[in-house]
């Protein structure tokens, strides 16, 4: 019984510094504004676009990216089942961009309530969204 309480109170505490130690509520007073990060739009067009600066600052054209493709290729991966973020199909060949890309569509999926994502450790497991999966 000692144990047992020791135990509630360990955790009580812990819960109560885990409460102090959070973040107080963002409010956001003005829009978020392109121009207030320097080079933030130009990089996001460079990204959205398939080009970027290589370290001689010259200009690299990637493969274009294609939300619906990587769109599709997801959620036919996941028809009727759930998988690790790691085990998801590579699109592009491009190993670090490939990934990127997937993890901005499965953000662009989550939005839309297509796909449930739960963190676990260094992955992310994918789910079909509750309503998509009685269809």
């Amino acid at each position: 019984m000692e144990s047992r309480e020791r135990k509630k109170a360990l955790r009580e505490e812990l819960r109560r510094l885990l409460a102090s130690s959070r973040s107080g509520a963002l409010l956001l007073t003005d829009l978020p504004c392109l121009d207030s990060i320097p080079g933030l739009a130009e990089d996001l067009e460079a990204f959205l676009h398939g080009a970027s600066e290589n370290s001689a600052g010259m200009v690299v054209e990637r493969e274009p990216f294609d939300l619906d493709q990587y769109r599709d290729v997801i959620l036919e991966y996941l028809d009727g089942c759930s998988a690790m973020f790691s085990a998801l199909p590579r699109v592009g060949s491009d190993l670090r961009l490939d990934k990127a890309r997937r993890f901005v569509a499965l953000i662009f999926l989550w939005q839309e309530r297509q796909v449930a994502l739960t963190q676990y450790a260094n992955d992310i497991l994918v789910e079909k969204h509750e309503v998509d999966r009685e269809r």
